[in-house]
């Protein structure tokens, strides 16, 4: 069937078709001659692939063209009415109209003593060679990959809460794991810095400081954990030789918590009273975990204007994610810094699916999400259970080998334990299915950091 919609006609012997748009298209051939020659070719097809004796070869065949907006042409030598199905026609179920030219096509072979007959076997074998049936599964790492692009999408919503930035200056941002903090600090940094403003982005994980390093290089950003980039700045100072010698003096008297707690405070204030508030911009990702008296006063001094005339932009979860804190480091301890400053929440969950995001909920033992669930499904989430050391190593193995055939990479996947490794059941394993097993989880306060 050749399907010809919008306005037709036909001008000495020239056919054209006109769309609802009113663009007007010249045809090569009628629409008729078009049908025939496509059936033609179909049936070729059919005599190469069964055999030019075969009982599909034989099967009858016929065609039709489609007006689907238009009433029949005035019938020519061309055509007859039975090989027309037009907008009338179309009012009715458009099966009724093949069976008609069918039947049409049929009468003809009959008339002519051609007794040919399609038996549904036939028609079953013409179909699948056509047609065959089919179903390819969305490999995972394309399911993975498509979901986690659009979950790095900004969300409506933060694109709302980047607004409140542009608008104040010193802004606290609260929201559970999932709602896009770091993101959103992220991209407000970018801003900052694309306006020509020098901007200081601090975090407490070193994963995450390693990370935002990565995403922030070549740009007048300076980021890392809070910890890794005073050293940086007190290196750089004029205490910076007096300074590394307190630090190996106390790594050498194993008194790290007299490192953190005093040397680096001490020496961090010097320097930065040298920097004057060279920052023009403060962000601070995981601020439930920095958010001391000690750390406000330093950062107070890295930015023109301090905490309480500067620009800056904390975000934090003070209530499930302080794991360095009591979770009661919130507002108040700003406030004795900055009088003045915007509070915001962040509500959507935008990290997760939201089978993940459920899932992960109902296992936090919460009568209910601590976030609104996005709209990205993603895929199932799986369970495997095991009673020993070797049955939870097995389980492993079998689940990176599978995930692994299905085309997803093996830097992309991670396994989680509330046990360091060290202590796990995979502390002797090297490799698991031939690929090393990699320790993310070095210790955070290291003299490097």
């Amino acid at each position: 069937m050749e399907v010809k919609g919008g306005r037709v006609s036909c001008e000495d012997g020239t056919w054209t078709t006109t769309d609802r748009r009113g663009n007007m298209a010249t045809l090569k051939k009628s629409p008729f001659m078009q049908s025939r020659e496509s059936m033609f070719a179909l049936r070729h097809k059919v005599l190469d692939h069964f055999g030019q004796w075969s009982a599909e070869s034989r099967c009858p065949i016929g065609c039709a063209v489609v007006f689907a907006d238009v009433d029949c042409p005035p019938p020519t030598p061309e055509f007859e009415r039975a090989d027309v199905i037009d907008a009338k026609d179309l009012q009715r179920p458009i099966s009724e109209s093949i069976e008609r030219t069918a039947r049409t096509r049929l009468e003809e072979l009959h008339h002519r003593n051609d007794r040919r007959f399609a038996e549904p076997s036939h028609l079953k074998a013409i179909q699948t060679y056509l047609r065959p049936d089919f179903d390819r599964v969305l490999a995972k790492s394309v399911s993975l990959g498509r979901s986690e692009a659009r979950l790095v999408r900004l969300t409506e919503e933060q694109y709302d809460r980047l607004d409140e930035l542009e608008d104040n200056p010193r802004c606290l941002f609260e929201g559970a794991a999932g709602t896009g903090k770091t993101l959103l600090a992220l991209e407000y940094a970018r801003r900052a810095s694309r306006s020509g403003a020098s901007v200081l982005f601090v975090c407490f994980n070193r994963l995450l400081g390693d990370w935002l390093r990565e995403q922030t290089e070549g740009t007048s950003i300076t980021a890392g954990t809070w910890h890794r980039t005073l050293r940086k700045i007190i290196e750089s100072s004029s205490v910076g030789d007096e300074f590394l010698l307190q630090e190996y003096q106390a790594i050498d008297r194993d008194n790290l918590s007299s490192l953190f707690d005093d040397i680096y405070p001490l020496y961090g204030e010097l320097a930065l009273e040298e920097m004057q508030g060279s920052f023009d911009v403060l962000v601070m990702d995981e601020a439930q975990d920095l958010l001391d008296e000690t750390t406000l006063s330093l950062l107070s001094k890295a930015i023109g204007g301090g905490l309480e005339q500067g620009t800056w932009a904390f975000f934090g979860d003070f209530t499930r994610q302080a794991l360095y804190g009591d979770g009661s480091r919130t507002s108040t301890q700003v406030s004795l810094h900055s009088e003045h400053f915007v509070r915001a929440r962040l509500t959507l969950n935008c990290r997760n699916t939201k089978r993940i995001a459920e899932e992960t909920a109902i296992v936090g033992g919460f009568d209910a999400p601590p976030f609104r669930l996005g709209r990205e499904q993603g895929m199932p989430v799986e369970h495997r259970y095991w009673k020993t050391a070797d049955g939870m190593l097995k389980s492993i193995e079998r689940t990176v080998d599978r995930l692994t055939r299905d085309g997803v990479r093996i830097d992309d996947m991670v396994i989680l334990s509330p046990i360091r490794l060290e202590k796990s059941a995979l502390a002797s394993v090297g490799r698991i299915c031939g690929m090393p097993l990699v320790d993310c989880s070095r210790s955070l306060h290291t003299p490097q950091e």
